[in-house]
């Protein structure tokens, strides 16, 4: 491994950490909030199924995921690193997105509130951040696979950046 390739590893777990946050955020805000503000109202009134704002919003997310997941990969590229650690650590951090967005998805169903929905996103965020960072500790990795932050650590350390 080169010190380049050790830099992009360990940056990839704050790139990961804000892509997830911003995912998280951006279907929270496009779901629970603008519901809360009372603008579904006038989707209701249209021909849009009662998902539509849902649907949207994660599919927006994932492509703009899809869109990080190029600049990082292709902006290691272009420095020189290999390409197959490149587009795999460009596709862990969007994978990474892509997982908390539909976390944040899954709880604006569950719940009535976008704080709510913002905190159980934002638990399960650092509670992965944790069960990454207890794995890469110690001895038992296994920690490290409870998290999606960690199943991005485990495939790009094998990938050799």
């Amino acid at each position: 491994p080169t010190i380049v390739g050790l830099t992009a590893w360990r940056w990839s777990v704050y790139c990961s950490v804000l892509v997830g946050l911003g995912s998280a955020l951006f279907v929270v805000r496009h779901t629970r909030t603008l519901e809360e503000a009372g603008r579904f109202e006038l989707l209701d009134a249209t021909v849009v199924g009662r998902q539509a704002a849902l649907s949207t919003s994660l599919l927006v997310t994932f492509g703009a995921n899809v869109v990080i997941a190029a600049l990082v990969g292709g902006g290691l590229i272009v420095y020189g690193l290999p390409v197959a650690g490149s587009v795999a650590l460009g596709l862990s951090v969007a994978a990474v997105g892509a997982t908390f967005a539909a976390i944040a998805g899954v709880a604006a169903q569950l719940t009535e509130s976008a704080g709510t929905v913002k905190g159980i996103a934002v638990a399960i965020l650092g509670i992965g951040y944790l069960l990454r960072a207890a794995g890469d500790v110690g001895e038992h990795n296994e920690l490290s696979w409870l998290s999606p932050l960690g199943w991005m650590q485990q495939k790009i350390g094998r990938a050799h950046v």
